[in-house]
């Protein structure tokens, strides 16, 4: 998982699973995890891109996104 700035040039990776495979409920929880950790920063997400995989886009469905195709799977933030 990557935060990539839309108004400043940066990314960072803030976290990495070795896996062989996962589910959609865990990978929604892993996002989750990820924005609860955020949200004391201030870091505003605005995005979340990812590839148009069956088990990405039923995970982007449990944390309630509306979906379209999507191509990587990073959160795009602003820093105001």
């Amino acid at each position: 998982m990557m935060l990539v700035g839309v108004n400043v040039h940066f990314k960072i990776p803030i976290g990495y699973k070795y896996i062989n495979g996962i589910t959609s409920v865990q990978m929604a929880s892993f996002i989750h995890d990820a924005l609860v950790e955020l949200h004391p920063t201030g870091v505003k997400v605005i995005a979340f891109t990812s590839d148009g995989l069956a088990a990405n886009l039923d995970c982007m469905k449990i944390l309630g996104m509306g979906l379209t195709f999507f191509m990587y799977m990073y959160i795009y933030l602003s820093l105001d």
